[in-house]
């Protein structure tokens, strides 16, 4: 049998609620689903802000343990900046054996060095002093340069300045005469170098 309805207006309300239960179905869920996703964030953000504390501790423990360290590091540094001067100069050292030798198998010995003056850069040395014969500081200068059947450190050599001293004379004693001279002798620089 075929029903008939006699109040068609109740279907439209029925529709109505039915459609309002749907919305407020669908309305409940997107509010859960949104405050799942709110609770997810507001948790998620508790975790950051523990790792956070956790780094700021790390870090601050990191900062005190450099800081600790730090004198320590200096040292080092400077312990190796001195090694490293230590070996450049052990490498590159000057080295005046070859002049004293020289000097000292060639000098008079009456001869006198007051001043030493040594140029390593230029390759000079400067010498001043005092003897009682010049002729045997010019002999011992022309013996200190190098020539082709004499080796030697020295490649010239100058006799700067000779000033002629005389003391008073006593009776019958000789004269007592001084030259105080000056001289210049060059050589080539890397001769003294140990490293090169």
């Amino acid at each position: 049998m075929p029903s008939i309805n006699l109040a068609p207006g109740t279907q439209y309300i029925v529709e109505m609620r039915k459609r309002r239960q749907r919305l407020l179905l669908l309305s409940l869920a997107t509010i859960a689903i949104i405050g799942a996703v709110w609770g997810g964030m507001a948790w998620y953000r508790q975790n950051l802000r523990a790792q956070e504390k956790d780094l700021d501790a790390q870090i601050r423990n990191v900062n005190m343990q450099i800081a600790k360290l730090e004198e320590d590091a200096k040292r080092i540094l400077l312990f190796e900046n001195r090694l490293v001067a230590l070996d450049n100069l052990l490498n590159q050292h000057v080295s005046l054996d070859p002049f004293l030798q020289d000097l000292e198998k060639l000098m008079p010995a009456d001869v006198v060095l007051e001043e030493v003056n040594l140029d390593a850069v230029r390759g000079v040395l400067r010498l001043s002093g005092r003897t009682g014969n010049i002729d045997q500081i010019a002999l011992a200068l022309a013996s200190l340069v190098e020539a082709p059947n004499h080796a030697s450190i020295f490649t010239s050599g100058n006799l700067t300045n000779v000033t002629r001293d005389e003391a008073p004379v006593v009776e019958g004693e000789p004269a007592v005469v001084a030259y105080e001279f000056n001289v210049e002798l060059t050589f080539n620089p890397t001769a003294l170098r140990k490293g090169e």
